[in-house]
């Protein structure tokens, strides 16, 4: 929603289509979550621009899911042309890797060992599932979460 343009509303990405190409899944109805976290913006070493990472899941059909949701833990890059690219922590999900869900939290290192050049990604969502034990953190450098 633009505030100066009366608020007009603008599709800017279709996530569902994202997501259907990037895990080769289709979606299951409208249960897509996306940025419930905050959208973190670091700097592409490639191209020295501005990115926005936000964590994403969905429901989706066919596979080995947690509860119909995907078990990967997906998040997307915003560019600053607007365009989008679906990855996801610890590589592409693949049965027998353990069911991760959802990112509920992306944050820069703040530890000066790390320089500014780690973020810390935390999650899991039972999504109103019985789960025990599947809170995670992974550490990734900024270079391997926007290549």
């Amino acid at each position: 929603m633009d505030p100066e343009a009366d608020y007009a509303a603008t599709v800017e990405l279709k996530v569902d289509a994202l997501l259907n190409k990037a895990w080769q899944r289709s979606i299951r109805g409208r249960s897509i979550i996306a940025a419930y976290s905050d959208m973190v913006p670091v700097t592409d070493s490639a191209t020295g621009q501005t990115v926005h990472l936000m964590g994403v899941q969905s429901k989706v059909n066919g596979g080995q899911t947690f509860g119909e949701w995907y078990p990967g833990a997906a998040y997307l890059i915003r560019y600053p042309d607007l365009s989008y690219r679906a990855k996801e922590v610890n590589g592409r999900w693949k049965p027998g890797d353990p069911f991760l869900v959802a990112i509920r939290t992306i944050k820069l290192s703040p530890f000066s060992e790390d320089a500014g050049q780690f973020l810390y990604f935390g999650g899991f969502d039972a999504n109103f599932l019985d789960a025990h034990d599947t809170a995670w953190i992974y550490r990734a450098h900024v270079d391997t979460v926007t290549e």
